[in-house]
């Protein structure tokens, strides 16, 4: 039979264990909701994406665009003002994109006269269509 010690010790036992499975169960917590987070970004991004390839189907089909790309499987879009306005930060997403398009087989469409002018400015070896406009109407 147990004595008043032994049970009092097995109690604060049960005490620390309900602590530490408090904490883990917190930390769990925590981490699905960063998951969470990341899922709910990764969403918006890719409706955004699917919103960017309806403006560029219907605008190239209102002005009976067909695009002469070999079928790749991707396609990379970038878009940049037509007047300059956001200097350093159209720079970097242009420098990005001339970085990293090469590195995987992709159609490339530049939108925007920045963009277009930069390209022709390098002559940029790889082949992509242009457009100084996307307006859809």
């Amino acid at each position: 039979m147990p004595t008043t010690k032994q049970i009092q010790a097995q109690i604060e036992e049960a005490k620390d264990l309900k602590m530490v499975a408090s904490a883990y169960t917190e930390i769990a917590a925590q981490k699905l909701r960063k998951i969470r987070v990341g899922i709910e970004r990764n969403r918006k991004f890719f409706t955004e994406i699917s919103g960017i390839s309806h403006i560029v189907n219907v605008a190239a089909h209102q002005r009976h665009i067909v695009l002469p790309f070999k079928k790749s499987g991707a396609v990379s879009i970038i878009l940049t003002s037509n007047h300059h306005f956001f200097g350093e930060i159209e720079n970097k997403l242009i420098k990005f994109f001339m970085a990293n398009t090469p590195k995987f087989p992709t159609d490339r469409i530049l939108v925007g006269s920045a963009a277009i002018s930069y390209f022709q400015t390098l002559n940029y070896p790889y082949q992509y269509e242009s457009t100084h406009d996307l307006s859809v109407g």
